[in-house]
C-alpha cells in the first residue's frame, strides 16, 4: 500500500492532526473549523483592544458578522461562569 500523508487544508499531516475526527469525513467539517478558527482570530484581535470595523476590515466581512461573534462569545463565557458557579456552590 503507498499512502502518503499530505494532510488537509487545516493541517499538514494525518496523523499528527490534533483534531479528534478527520474533517474530511465530517460534512462541513473544514468550512466549519476554518469558521471556528477565523471566530478565534477575531476574538483575539478584538480583545487586543481593534475596534470592531478595523476587525471587519482585516478578515474582509461585514461589522455585523464581527457583532455577532463577539455576542456568542459573550455568552460562552457566560455560560462558562454559571456552570463553574455551579459547582462551586
Amino acid at each position: 500500500m503507498n499512502w502518503k500523508d499530505t494532510g488537509c487544508g487545516l493541517h499538514s499531516l494525518c496523523l499528527e492532526c490534533p483534531f479528534p475526527r478527520c474533517l474530511e469525513e465530517k460534512p462541513r467539517g473544514k468550512q466549519q473549523a476554518r469558521l471556528k478558527l477565523r471566530a478565534l482570530a477575531m476574538r483575539n484581535m478584538r480583545h487586543s483592544g481593534n475596534s470592531v470595523r478595523d476587525v471587519a476590515k482585516a478578515f474582509g466581512v461585514s461589522i455585523r458578522t464581527v457583532q455577532r461573534e463577539m455576542k456568542r462569545r459573550r455568552a460562552l463565557f457566560k455560560m462558562a461562569l454559571m456552570s463553574v458557579n455551579h459547582i462551586t456552590y
